[in-house]
């Protein structure tokens, strides 16, 4: 079992280092600044997202064909490209090749890792330990990504925003490194069309086609949360005579946002064996719906302590849907089943993101969590109730995860 021990170990520090975002709580300032407005902002974040779309299913199969490690390593690389091209363009054009490069480097990363980590776990006949580890890899990815957030405040307060877009950029290379140490697992091989064939057949599965639509909804909450954050602040916190500060409070709130959810990845296990994956899953977007409909008439200040309530399911989710996936797909196609629930969520997200960012311009933040607050919790009830939801989930749930 050394060698799991050093896979485990190494992905543990590659998810440390897979979104060391640093520069991420002020491109929309950044972005500001060369003359793009809201709208555009939206705009440059649905194109990251149509990248994503659009590479989604090929960079999984990719992964399945030619190694998990090359996706990771690949996957990092690109993203570093991406922000080095944020960090020497100036123009709109410029910041959309950074964007879609994000969302290629993205793709690459969005089911390689965790189908690494369950082949590596099976290889070893402990393939039921997945939650557990996942969990544990998953806080460690949260707690990376919220330490490179205040390390990026302070970078943005001494030697100002563009150090901080270089400095995501040079962690992305280092996650690169990290991943190039992995040990790629042996493992059936396949051309891309069976292997889409064979992903496709696992995920028609009526579990799998409930947390792919689910996925959709939970995932639409989660990232329109994450994206209207900076604008948010701006209204509520921020001062314009000093920009310097205000990036120190930025990083240090995106930061303990992040390490406020960190804890809560490991509950997943022990949530698992108390209670069925769908009532956990009928409860994960209470919270949000609950915080976007709260933060529509209650005071601005205690709107951005809600936000903290959004980290608990991101917090959860991503471990739960992993796990509930990977243990009804056959390794063979395990990357592009992956990538291709995640496609579902992004290609959903891009087309609805530039609508409800021209609403928000025009209705204001408030308007706008009401309304996502309200569909969502419509669409949760919806899925979740016995005769859209029961029906589909009626087979029997793999068995809970060993501590």
């Amino acid at each position: 079992m050394a060698g799991l021990d050093r896979q485990i170990r190494l992905l543990g520090a590659y998810g440390s280092l897979t979104y060391p975002f640093a520069c991420i709580p002020f491109l929309f300032f950044y972005f500001s600044d060369y003359g793009l407005d809201l709208v555009q902002y939206m705009w440059l974040i649905a194109w990251y997202y149509w990248a994503m779309v659009i590479m989604e299913i090929p960079t999984g199969i990719f992964a399945d064909r030619f190694g998990r490690k090359s996706s990771m390593v690949a996957g990092s690389l690109i993203l570093a490209a991406g922000f080095f091209t944020i960090w020497g363009g100036d123009t709109f054009a410029v910041f959309c090749t950074g964007e879609a490069l994000f969302g290629i480097g993205h793709s690459l990363l969005s089911g390689a890792p965790t189908a690494m980590l369950f082949d590596s776990l099976k290889e070893h006949g402990v393939s039921d330990r997945f939650l557990v580890v996942e969990s544990r890899i998953h806080a460690k990815r949260i707690f990376g990504t919220g330490g490179s957030f205040l390390l990026g405040g302070v970078m943005a307060y001494f030697l100002g925003v563009e150090s901080t877009i270089l400095f995501t950029g040079i962690l992305c290379l280092a996650g690169a490194t990290v991943a190039s140490f992995l040990h790629e697992n042996p493992r059936e091989r396949g051309d891309s069309p069976p292997l889409l064939r064979a992903a496709i057949s696992d995920l028609r599965s009526g579990p799998l086609v409930w947390v792919l639509v689910y996925f959709v909804l939970l995932f639409g909450l989660l990232r329109f949360a994450f994206h209207t954050y900076q604008p948010y602040f701006n209204e509520t916190v921020l001062d314009t005579s000093h920009p310097a500060r205000n990036w120190l409070i930025l990083g240090v709130l995106f930061a303990a946002l992040n390490l406020f959810a960190a804890p809560f990845s490991r509950l997943s296990p022990a949530l698992t064996r108390r209670f069925r994956y769908r009532t956990i899953f009928a409860w994960l977007p209470v919270p949000l719906c609950a915080a976007f409909l709260a933060g529509s008439f209650l005071p601005n200040w205690i709107g951005i302590f809600l936000f903290f309530i959004h980290q608990i399911p991101f917090a959860l989710h991503w471990s739960l849907i992993q796990e509930f996936v990977n243990q009804r797909v056959t390794s063979v196609a395990r990357a592009t089943a992956l990538s291709i629930v995640s496609f579902a969520g992004r290609l959903s997200f891009a087309i609805w993101i530039p609508i409800v960012g021209a609403y928000e311009k025009t209705e204001g933040t408030p308007e706008t969590y009401w309304l996502i607050g309200i569909v969502g919790l419509v669409l949760t009830a919806a899925w979740c109730t016995p005769f859209l939801g029961g029906r589909l989930l009626r087979r029997e749930e793999p068995t809970s995860p060993t501590p």
